[in-house]
């Protein structure tokens, strides 16, 4: 179906998909063990990234943020917690191209990347 716009009057007609430059074999430069992967409902997951071709990005050794605020004090804790520890303890996760905003490098020296190796030498 023709999408089309009025540009000084004249119909404008466009046909077709916008398309992106990248193709669905390249691969993004991702050179930091763990990455930053924001979905399209705000939820952020810090993971080691997986990107094999597909309709989905493959996550790994998965972590996220969780925020419980004290009843009395009103102060809100933020934990970071490794994803697995679930009912149904997840290994992995798929996510749909398609609900991913943005991925970013998380640093080796950010605050995220020294929690995740503090609890990898707990052993929690």
């Amino acid at each position: 179906m023709p999408f089309y716009l009025l540009m000084m009057g004249l119909p404008i007609f466009l046909v077709g998909g916008c398309q992106s430059s990248k193709t669905p074999d390249s691969k993004l430069p991702l050179t930091l063990p763990y990455q930053a992967v924001l979905l399209d409902n705000g939820q952020f997951f810090y993971a080691k990234v997986d990107q094999s071709p597909s309709e989905f990005l493959l996550l790994t050794d998965i972590y996220y943020i969780q925020s419980s605020q004290d009843p009395e004090t009103k102060q809100v804790q933020n934990i970071l917690v490794r994803r697995g520890k679930e009912w149904h303890s997840p290994d992995r996760m798929f996510l749909n191209l398609r609900h991913v905003v943005a991925i970013e490098p998380v640093a080796t020296d950010s605050k995220v990347a020294q929690l995740i190796e503090q609890q990898k030498t707990q052993g929690k």
